[in-house]
């Protein structure tokens, strides 16, 4: 722990002068120096690091992305406990097989985590193994007739008993359809056929702030009576801060923890962590530090949170010696970890070392072999390699019968090979599965005409899924913008993004709307910036020294003064950092600049 402090404290030097982090050549050699000190917390605090929660990296949950973050890749994701706003299909889109991953998003594996609070502790793995007769009632029959559904059971002679009801959230949670387990939540608060726990309040803020956003989850929050806001309450509207990026609820409801005289686990700091990791580096070392001095063991997501930050600041002799002090603590490398990895070695250019990170990902664990089957295609499909691709879709298809999500993880990696044809060609198979798609599925095919410049392909696609009745969500609204400016149709992405902005509980993703802004940005189009801007925030993104960089350079390349922005940024506690320092220099320069006029 001392190690990663010390490390964070070089940060934290810089950033006394820079309040975001510099990604230079010069410092990131800094950070390389430190690599050898990194065994900060293997070295410090002695005994087993139970993983809290952890999976096998192979639910990313999305993104997603969902966002107002500096780094918005991150907050695409979704997680399995406090993701964004879910948004599902009224009827079906929900009761399909796995909910499908934004498989590009090389933040998912970091992202990834189950719910310590709301997890299947109240029953045997092998009873949330096989599905019980509640959860077939409520997988099997259409959205809309849901309580109808259940009112039938009920009438059938089924008793509904806790273990029933747990039994079938636990199964909901892990196929993400947090729109039907709201609905069953809403049910049930009808009923009333038992006591209510904490476990049962926190299960409950946690799908609401999913499904209806985090102000309807504070609302719901403050109704719950007071002797039930306990721990794992309080934990729940963390991680849902954490998860939205709102650094100052996240740190209060952290502080009210500390407070209470909670005994805090591993799971909340982590929530710091993300959080920073997205927003403020700097800040990981106090985080570490309260950890050390409240002698909280760190859990394998820790250590993740850690290699994403690592990877993503290109320091990867830093990743690899967080990898090299998990293994010297016996912590096993799981699948996730080892995806991880690989991603970041791909970003970084090191095919060779990615590679071997594969082969031993190939052979992590028999018992897991689809889900780590699903995480090789698209991989090997970055490094470009279609053999590798054609022998892992080889394995898939040795099975009885693939999943819905397995033939759409087999579209993105054809369609990242360059090979339409046969992403087509999987795709049309998926249709003919006999299953009723949702546009996630879709989603898959149209990224791949959005990433090759297919308009005309993209919008026949769009039509099909229409006829076919889904719904248009915000993935899909982010391909079709791509789509769009890919193809030079600036001003026609900028008209699709107006109509997802006045669609209910259907918010554009952020990296969606920074697209566009950049590209007004790049044109020198001030008033559409500014309008794109202003559009962000009507939706809830803020605070992001991203977004203020885009719309400066908007003002630099037009060579126009930009009066009052650095009281702007003040506004939304925005401090210069390299990139924002430099773009205020330059339209600083236009105030001044008597020829401007002349010389135009």
């Amino acid at each position: 722990m001392w190690a990663l402090r010390k490390t964070a404290n070089h940060l934290r030097a810089h950033g006394k002068y820079h309040h975001a982090l510099k990604t230079s050549a010069g410092r990131l050699e800094n950070w390389k120096d430190n690599a050898t000190h990194l065994s900060f917390i293997c070295k410090s605090i002695k005994g087993d690091v139970v993983g809290l929660g952890e999976t096998n990296g192979s639910t990313p949950a999305r993104g997603v992305s969902h966002w107002h973050c500096q780094y918005p890749k991150f907050a695409q994701v979704s997680r399995g406990f406090a993701s964004q706003v879910v948004t599902e299909d009224k009827d079906s889109a929900d009761a399909s097989e796995d909910e499908f991953s934004e498989l590009e998003d090389p933040a998912n594996s970091a992202e990834a985590h189950a719910d310590p609070y709301l997890s299947d502790a109240e029953v045997e793995k092998e009873e949330v193994h096989n599905a019980s007769p509640l959860y077939q009632t409520v997988l099997s029959c259409k959205f809309i007739d849901l309580p109808s559904s259940l009112e039938q059971w009920l009438a059938d002679g089924n008793v509904l008993t806790r273990r029933e009801v747990v039994i079938t959230f636990v199964h909901l949670r892990n196929r993400r359809m947090f729109k039907r387990l709201l609905k069953v939540s809403d049910w049930l608060e009808g009923k009333k056929p038992f006591e209510k726990t904490e476990r049962d309040y926190a299960s409950r803020l946690d799908v609401i702030s999913k499904i209806l956003g985090i102000f309807k989850g504070e609302k719901y929050f403050a109704s719950i009576p007071s002797d039930m806001r306990g721990q794992r309450v309080y934990g729940t509207l963390l991680a849902n801060y954490s998860s939205t990026c709102n650094v100052e609820k996240a740190e209060e409801i952290f502080k009210k923890m500390k407070a209470e005289g909670f005994s805090l686990t591993a799971f909340e700091y982590n929530q710091l962590l993300l959080l920073y990791k997205r927003l403020d580096k700097k800040k990981i070392q106090d985080v570490l530090k309260m950890m050390e001095d409240e002698g909280v063991k760190p859990t394998i997501f820790t250590y993740k949170i850690l290699i994403d930050v690592k990877g993503w600041m290109g320091d990867i002799g830093g990743m690899e010696q967080v990898a090299e002090n998990m293994k010297s603590e016996d912590i096993e490398m799981d699948s996730g970890t080892l995806e991880l990895l690989a991603r970041h070695y791909i970003r970084a250019g090191l095919a060779e070392k990615a590679e071997v990170v594969l082969k031993e990902l190939e052979n992590v664990s028999l018992k897991d072999k689809r889900s780590c089957l699903k995480m090789l295609l698209p991989l090997y499909a970055e490094l470009g390699k279609p053999t590798e691709v054609e022998r892992i879709w080889k394995d898939f298809e040795a099975f009885p019968a693939l999943r819905l999500d397995e033939y759409a993880t087999g579209v993105v990696a054809w369609g990242k090979l360059g090979q339409i044809e046969k992403a087509e060609i999987t795709f049309e198979k998926l249709l003919n599965s006999g299953k009723k798609l949702s546009a996630k599925h879709y989603n898959a095919l149209l990224n791949v005409y959005a990433d090759h410049h297919l308009l005309l392909k993209g919008k026949e696609l769009v039509k099909r899924m229409s006829d076919n009745g889904c719904t248009i969500e915000p993935p899909i609204w982010d391909a079709l913008i791509r789509l769009h400016v890919n193809a030079g149709e600036l001003e026609k992405a900028d008209s699709i993004l107006f109509k997802a902005c006045n669609q209910k509980q259907l918010r554009p993703k952020y990296w969606t709307m920074v697209t566009i802004l950049e590209k007004y940005a790049e044109r020198g189009d001030v008033a559409n910036a500014e309008k794109i801007f202003d559009r962000m925030r009507q939706s809830g993104y803020t605070g992001s020294a991203g977004a203020f960089a885009s719309l400066l350079k908007s003002y630099a390349n037009a060579r126009v003064p930009a009066y009052g922005f650095r009281e702007r940024m003040k506004a939304d506690k925005i401090y210069l950092n390299g990139r924002l320092n430099s773009l205020m220099e330059q339209v600083d320069a236009f105030k001044n600049d008597p020829l401007e006029g002349i010389l135009d």
